[in-house]
């Protein structure tokens, strides 16, 4: 037998494993590997197809065809990797996986297949590049030391290796970085020798445009616009040619250089290739109008773009600055929170859109505070002129008649029952009352309210109802001055508008001069005057303050202003929970301010402020809680521990009218209690069920003095609950208003006013009667021309309410 040579057998081995080899690369290229680098090269594609900075730092999130596509890279370079570790496409399959990761900002994953290229034992011709991707993964990992050195040297390399757009894109993902980190020289050191190195005339465009906007940042205003007229010396695309004219248009307005700035703009606006563009030239001529102050040409281009271009960058912009106009112009506040809103509604920079939100803000409250006001001086006129209250009803009521509501509004009026002030005492029911009788009258004498030929219905100024205040002249004028304080600040730290601050300021002091508010509103005048360069004014009004209010925080800070030593006197301590109280008094929280008055009557018994913080209690829940067993307690408490304050002699003579009533009723239940042994006892109609405690839920025990306790009724358990609602519909007093905001401070020259106790009720109602009897004969006369008979109102429905 022959014998076979070795070599014989090693060739057809070696044939066979070759021919292996071959066809494991064939069906690798074609089964898996051809189909993921397509998907690979697609997703690139759409990453660089987004618009995003060219150095930005931080990854944009991809689109999710892009992420689709990079997901199933992963899913078939997966597989090269597990079944084709001989293949040759092995290093690219590790390369795209790290890419895909990256992209999908899962940057560990990316990191760890970049340094498992890295190992690869293989030469491979990606090993250059996954170094980049080594660096910029660790630097997105925030190993910025590392990642920086790696980019050194991929610049290096490149640079031998003549590997061009490596080198670039190594120095971009460095001044990337600069930028995030604010490193700005560097940034600018860094993009100059990009420049020198780049043989891309495009991209030196783009990176002398980019330094340009650098250099704004940096507010060196000439080397911007050296840098944006050098774009066109390289190869600007045509939106960066239009870009870079556009920004060195607003550079020029900012150097104040108009006219060039304007000859530059109106170039581009009839140059063909920009009409596209041509709402961002119409913005920037507008912006240049406002900044000359040419306030009509500014306003009328803002407006044309308003109507004419409904979508780009510019719209959103020019509607701020009509905003804007509105505003500091022309005053008209509507109008300027109209177009803020606007303009939050279109395309908008961060800056733009959070100055416009701030805007917006700040008129919605001016509006808030004027409506607020006019309601206040409402409510200030009817209180002081109560006549204007039934001039109002009146028009009300011919307004609804004109309608055809007469039936329901004259029910409505009936129906009205409204508390007045004590110290301008008018029944409005009784008001009201005749406004009904002598409409009722003026219907059956044959006159139709529906035919009001004489007075229009766009005429009326009344179409609301008007609401008799349920307060005094005094809080009414309280709680004006303190809202014209609010709009005066508002004026003059936000809306920034100093004249119309100090109008409002003086308004405040005109109307409560005495009030809490007094040497704020000083300092805030002071404030005022600081704000126009008066320093003189500034500091008298200052050294006012100081020296009247020492005891108040803000004579620490007229002090500061002054240069003055801060030593602020030490006042009555339970001064300032009193004005706690009366904050939440006038801001309608009557719980939490009960419970502070009475905090001072508890710790500071001694103080000036304990019988006032007493009067103060027993108003609210007597006027505003309507709890009048619990008003009667505590006024029982303050006639008790304070027998000679000005506050008991206001409620003496309602106490004692009360504790008549309640023996009267006291009597009443023993008869009832003695006639139940009867069993043929029947009530009379007119004898009403009597309670003996008070269903407020207050305890009065707190308010009761403790010898009074052991007999008190009040304090003894009911026989029935079925009288809670009898005893609050007993007739009560009228009470003096709670002493607002007139607090007696140590070494003060202001003088305390005391509310006047309720009195002459019956003389001041019949002059009110006769007053608005006589304003009934004026306007009866005005509407019936025809009828020269004038209906004067019946009196015969009307009566003073029990008090």
């Amino acid at each position: 037998m022959k014998k076979i040579q070795k070599h014989h057998i090693v060739l057809p081995l070696l044939l066979f494993l070759a021919a292996c080899s071959y066809w494991s690369d064939f069906t690798t290229y074609f089964n898996r590997y051809y189909n993921a680098k397509n998907l690979f090269e697609t997703a690139l594609e759409d990453v660089a197809r987004q618009e995003r900075e060219l150095f930005a730092f931080k990854e944009e999130k991809i689109t999710n065809a892009a992420n689709a596509n990079f997901e199933k890279v992963i899913e078939k370079c997966s597989k090269i990797l597990q079944f084709d570790t001989t293949s040759a496409y092995f290093d690219e399959a590790i390369y795209m996986t790290g890419v895909a990761f990256y992209y999908q900002q899962n940057f560990s994953k990316a990191l760890r297949k970049f340094r498992e290229l890295e190992a690869y034992p293989e030469d491979s011709d990606l090993k250059l590049e996954n170094i980049y991707w080594i660096a910029k993964s660790e630097m997105q990992m925030r190993n910025f030391d590392l990642g920086m050195q790696l980019l050194d040297s991929v610049k290096v390399i490149a640079a031998r290796e003549e590997e061009e757009e490596l080198v670039e894109k190594a120095y971009i993902a460095q001044i990337a970085f600069y930028i995030y980190r604010e490193q700005f020289q560097n940034s600018v050191n860094t993009m100059e020798e990009l420049i020198t190195v780049s043989g891309s005339d495009e991209l030196k465009a783009e990176v002398v445009y980019e330094l340009g906007k650098l250099y704004l940042k940096l507010g060196d205003l000439e080397k911007a616009a050296d840098s944006f007229v050098k774009v066109n010396e390289f190869a600007p695309t045509f939106d960066l040619q239009f870009d870079s004219k556009l920004e060195y248009a607003k550079v020029l307005r900012q150097l104040e250089r108009e006219e060039e700035s304007i000859d530059l703009l109106e170039d581009m606006r009839y140059d063909n290739k920009f009409q596209d563009k041509r709402d961002q030239v119409e913005l920037e001529l507008a912006l240049v109008a406002l900044q000359k102050g040419d306030i009509g040409d500014a306003f009328a281009r803002f407006s044309e773009i308003d109507s004419l271009y409904t979508q780009g960058k510019s719209l959103g912009v020019a509607r701020f600055n009509l905003a804007y106009i509105y505003e500091k112009f022309l005053g008209n506040y509507d109008s300027a929170m109209t177009y803020y809103d606007k303009s939050l509604a279109s395309d908008l920079t961060p800056e733009y859109r959070e100055n416009a939100k701030t805007r917006s803000g700040i008129i919605v409250k001016y509006i808030s505070l004027d409506e607020k006001i006019a309601k206040e001086n409402k409510d200030l006129i009817y209180l002081t002129d109560p006549e204007a209250f039934a001039r109002d009803s009146v028009e009300y009521v011919l307004y609804r008649a004109s309608q055809g509501d007469t039936t329901e509004v004259i029910a409505e009026l009936t129906d009205s029952t409204i508390v007045s002030d004590s110290t301008a005492v008018t029944d409005t029911t009784n008001q009201q009352s005749t406004t009904a009788q002598t409409i009722t009258n003026r219907s059956q004498s044959g006159t139709n309210l529906n035919q009001l030929d004489l007075i229009q219905p766009e005429e009326f100024t009344v179409t609301v109802k008007p609401l008799y205040p349920k307060f005094s002249a005094d809080s009414a004028k309280t709680l004006l001055s303190k809202s014209y304080f609010e709009l005066g600040n508002l004026f003059l730290t936000e809306l920034e508008v100093p004249d119309s601050a100090f109008i409002y300021y003086n308004k405040s002091l005109e109307l409560n001069p005495e009030g809490s508010l007094t040497p704020q509103t000083l300092y805030a005048v002071g404030s005022y005057y600081n704000t126009i360069g008066d320093t003189t004014k500034a500091d008298s009004m200052y050294t006012l303050v100081y020296d009247n209010y020492p005891e108040h925080d803000i004579a620490v800070e007229a002090a500061r202003k002054l240069g003055r030593t801060v030593t602020a006197a030490k006042g009555d301590p339970s001064e300032k929970i009193y004005l706690k109280g009366e904050e939440l008094y006038l801001s309608k929280n009557f719980d939490a301010a009960i419970d502070t008055f009475r905090t001072i009557f508890e710790n500071y018994p001694e103080s000036p402020n304990a019988p006032k913080s007493l009067y103060t209690i027993g108003f609210i829940l007597e006027n505003e809680k309507n709890m009048l067993d619990s008003a009667a307690s505590v006024y029982d408490t303050l006639v008790t521990h304070f027998k000679r304050s000005e506050y008991t002699l206001a409620v003496n003579s309602k106490l004692d009218a009360y504790k008549k009533e309640q023996a009267k009723i006291q009597a009443k239940l023993d008869s009832l209690k003695t006639a139940q042994t009867d069993s043929t006892y029947l009530p009379l109609e007119d004898e009403a069920e009597v309670v003996t405690e008070d269903s407020t839920g207050v305890d009065l025990s707190e308010f009761i003095p403790e010898e009074s306790q052991k007999d008190d009724p009040r304090l003894t358990p009911p026989p029935s609950d079925d009288n809670d609602d009898q005893r609050n519909k007993k007739p009560k007093e009228e009470a003096p208003p709670p002493p607002i905001v007139k607090i007696e401070r140590p070494d003060s020259s202001l003088k305390k006013s005391i509310p006047p106790p309720v009195e002459k009720i019956d003389t001041l109602k019949d002059q009110q009667k006769s007053r608005v009897d006589s304003l009934w004969k004026s306007l009866m006369n005005k509407n019936d021309s025809a009828d020269t008979t004038s209906v004067k109102p019946d009196t015969s429905s009307t009566g003073q309410k029990d008090n």
